[in-house]
C-alpha cells in the first residue's frame, strides 16, 4: 500500500518529498492508516483533530488520539467545536455542521502552516457521494466523485477501498478509536454505505471497477466542458467606455450575446 500510496501522490503532483503536510485525523481507521503512510514515506506530519463536542468521552478520544499521533512521529494539533450548536444556529443537519466545523479548522490550520491538508477520503467515500448526489438530483460535476485535489486540500488515499485501510491499520497492530455515528442509520451516506454499495457490488463482479472508469470519464468531460465554456465567455466579452467603468472593472463583466458560438 506503501507503493500505492507514493505512485498516487507522484502521478498527481499532491505533494514534494519530505513536505510538511496537515493530516486530518480522527483516529479512525482510514485516517490512521493516511497518518501511519505519509510518516513512513517520510513526510512531516502534524496531525490535526477536531473535538466536535458530541459525546462525553470525546476529551479522553482527544487525548488517545494525541498520545497515538505521537509515538509514531507525528505532531498534534487539536481544535474544539461545538457542532450541536453549530447545526442549531445554520439550521443544517450534524453531518454538515461537522464538516463545515473540519474545514474551517482546517483553513485555519492551512493559513497557520502554510501546508497542504490531506483528508483520509478513500474511493468508497467517492462512491457514497456520486450515489447520494444521484439520489438528491445532479448534473454531470456530481458524477465525477471527490476531488482529488481542491485549492490546498488533497486525498491521497482516493486510490484505496475502505477494507483496505482497515486491513493495513490490522497488519500494522495500529490503535485505531472507531466511531460509532458511522454505523448510525440516521445519516444517508451511513445507509449507502451499509446498503447500497453492498446492493451494487452484488449486480457485477466489475462493478466497481465500472463505476470508476465512468467517474473517470465524467471528471473529463466536465472539464472539457467547463474549458469550452470559459473559451466562449472570453470571446463574448467586450469593453465598455463609461467613464466609470474604473470602479466596477474588478467585479463586473460584459458580454455580447451575438458573439456565443450556438452548437446546433
Amino acid at each position: 500500500m506503501k507503493q500505492q500510496l507514493q505512485e498516487f501522490i507522484q502521478e498527481h503532483n499532491l505533494l514534494h518529498p519530505g513536505e510538511l503536510v496537515i493530516v486530518g485525523y480522527s483516529g479512525g481507521t482510514d485516517s490512521t492508516c493516511l497518518m501511519h503512510l505519509l510518516v513512513d514515506c517520510g513526510y512531516q506530519v502534524i496531525a490535526a483533530h477536531l473535538n466536535h463536542s458530541q459525546r462525553s468521552e470525546a476529551d479522553e478520544q482527544e487525548s488517545q488520539c494525541e498520545n497515538f499521533a505521537k509515538s509514531i512521529g507525528a505532531d498534534f494539533v487539536s481544535g474544539k467545536a461545538d457542532v450541536p450548536a453549530i447545526a442549531k444556529q445554520l439550521g443544517i443537519g450534524i453531518e454538515e455542521a461537522g464538516r463545515e466545523a473540519r474545514y474551517e479548522f482546517f483553513q485555519q490550520l492551512h493559513l497557520r502552516f502554510h501546508a497542504p491538508v490531506a483528508t483520509a477520503h478513500t474511493f468508497d467515500d467517492s462512491i457514497e457521494t456520486v450515489f447520494l448526489n444521484l439520489a438528491r438530483g445532479t448534473g454531470l460535476r456530481g458524477l465525477t466523485g471527490i476531488p482529488i485535489r481542491r485549492d490546498y486540500v488533497i486525498r491521497p488515499l482516493l486510490f484505496a477501498r475502505r477494507a483496505e485501510t482497515k486491513r493495513y491499520c490490522e497488519q500494522h497492530e495500529l490503535w485505531t478509536l472507531e466511531d460509532t455515528f458511522n454505523f448510525d442509520e440516521r445519516f444517508a451516506r451511513v445507509r449507502a454505505r451499509q446498503h447500497l454499495i453492498p446492493a451494487f457490488e452484488s449486480l457485477h463482479p466489475q462493478s466497481v471497477e465500472n463505476l470508476k472508469r465512468f467517474m473517470e470519464i465524467a471528471t473529463e468531460e466536465n472539464t472539457l466542458l467547463n474549458a469550452i465554456s470559459i473559451q466562449s465567455l472570453r470571446n463574448c466579452e467586450t469593453p465598455s467606455h463609461k467613464e466609470l467603468d474604473f470602479l466596477v472593472s474588478d467585479v463586473e463583466v460584459r458580454f455580447d450575446n451575438s458573439k456565443l458560438v450556438h452548437i446546433p
